[in-house]
């Protein structure tokens, strides 16, 4: 193991890039305490129409919801790079229900092993997980 990843690790626990496959591992396991243990208390969601989900608990119930449609939805890297706090992946969303297959990349930004934003570009937007928010729960446009 490299010094630096040695040094980061024993100071501040899993590096962002653990995190963030941590973090996608409870999505497609629905770990849904786990990817909470991993938020940061001021998480927010962005999509890829720059639409803003506030909170961790809108993120799950949105989720929630949107697997009563595609049950077997799973998210599928195929790349991961860090820079500093910032982690992108990119691969792809995967199901039966073929609205649920895109193309995607996304950018996490993580803090103290915590993740703080949850941004997702989709190159075929066919599904937004905003759709899926309950009526009374917060979400606004991020511009």
């Amino acid at each position: 193991m490299p010094f630096r990843q040695a040094l980061y690790d024993a100071l501040f626990g899993k590096s962002p890039g653990e995190v963030a496959m941590a973090a996608v591992a409870a999505i497609n396991e629905r770990r849904w305490d786990d990817f909470r243990s991993l938020a940061a208390d001021d998480f927010y969601y962005v999509d890829s129409e720059e639409n803003q989900l506030d909170g961790i608990g809108a993120f799950i119930a949105a989720m929630m919801a949107m697997l009563r449609d595609a049950p077997d939805f799973r998210l599928d890297v195929q790349g991961c790079d860090t820079a500093g706090d910032t982690v992108v992946m990119t691969g792809r969303t995967l199901s039966d229900n073929r609205r649920f297959h895109t193309v995607s990349a996304w950018r996490l930004e993580i803090g103290a092993a915590r993740i703080r934003c949850w941004q997702s570009f989709r190159a075929n937007d066919t599904v937004q997980l905003m759709s899926y928010l309950p009526q009374n729960s917060e979400a606004k446009s991020a511009s």
